[in-house]
């Protein structure tokens, strides 16, 4: 089975590639630029891979070098900072991303390299006719994609777009949320109701995102890929989470909807590529159970 290094590992979604790839017979090597520093979330996930992993490895970049023979680098990491902040700072995130992503581009040059993108950038995945950036962090993202291209001499990269994931071990965003609001007895608002987003469970999406690699190293073509699932406004994934919730755990929850008027970001922008397409005998059912389970975990701790 494939050998590989993944930067951003202690992600969210990071995390997630990096459990299934190993469930799946990889040889994972993480990089981190420190890993004496670690948050609380960051703890709780190394914790979780760990507990079927023990003997993961969680390495220091100055240590990537002992490594050999690597068949796949996953260039997952990036500088976040405040993402959604206008004031974000594009060139301080392409210099804080490219000094590690080009430090590996240069020891693994035969290696097959895998980008990952998002679909806020510009000129990105599929809706609106005109599709500009989100905001500047999504436009940093392009720049690094424009950069990685440059520095992949071998033309062996493949473009990896996110969509929105959700799931356990989620930062606290949309979903979480939802939960701190009904946890507190309160209905939450959904402000930007009728943007039409995609989002992915994320163990669908960690399994698509192995299939995919293992896709391009059998095939070689140079591609960009968009992973699918619910399509849908942001009002409908509340509901279709809502209706999970209450489903699952039996506690009656409630949304609330103004009237949507001011759109400051492009108001339909998906990906195409469905991921059950190449994700076989994915359970719907179960996936949706741990979300919940997870999810209802939270309720509790933010009630206590």
């Amino acid at each position: 089975m494939a050998k590989c290094v993944i930067t951003g590992s202690t992600s969210f979604s990071g995390i997630w590639f990096t459990k299934t790839m190993l469930d799946q017979g990889w040889e994972c090597v993480a990089v981190t630029q420190n890993s004496k520093v670690l948050s609380p979330a960051v703890e709780k996930r190394l914790n979780w891979i760990r507990k079927d992993y023990p003997n993961f490895e969680f390495v220091q970049l100055e240590d990537l070098p002992n490594y050999k023979d690597v068949d796949v680098v996953c260039l997952h990491g990036t500088a976040t900072f405040d993402y959604r902040n206008p004031n974000f700072e594009i060139e301080e995130a392409l210099k804080q991303t490219l000094k590690v992503s080009e430090m590996i581009i240069n020891l693994f040059p035969k290696a097959y390299f895998i980008h990952t993108g998002t679909f806020s950038e510009p000129n990105e995945s599929f809706g609106d006719d005109n599709r500009t950036s989100f905001n500047p962090y999504s436009t940093s993202k392009q720049l690094i994609y424009e950069k990685h291209k440059e520095k992949v001499v071998s033309g062996k990269l493949l473009k990896y777009v996110m969509p929105n994931p959700f799931g356990p071990l989620e930062n606290h965003k949309f979903t979480g949320y939802l939960i701190q609001e009904w946890s507190s007895g309160k209905i939450p608002v959904i402000k930007t109701p009728n943007y039409i987003r995609d989002n992915v469970p994320i163990d669908l999406l960690a399994r698509h995102y192995t299939s995919t690699i293992n896709e391009f190293l059998n095939s070689g073509d140079v591609r960009t890929v968009w992973p699918s699932k619910y399509v849908e406004s942001n009002l409908a994934f509340a509901e279709r989470y809502a209706r999970k919730f209450e489903s699952y755990t039996g506690i009656h929850v409630e949304l609330s909807a103004p009237q949507h008027h001011e759109y400051l970001e492009p108001r339909f922008r998906v990906n195409q590529n469905y991921c059950e397409d190449i994700v076989k005998n994915w359970d719907e059912d179960l996936s949706w159970r741990l979300i919940i389970s997870e999810a209802h975990q939270r309720f509790k701790e933010f009630q206590a």
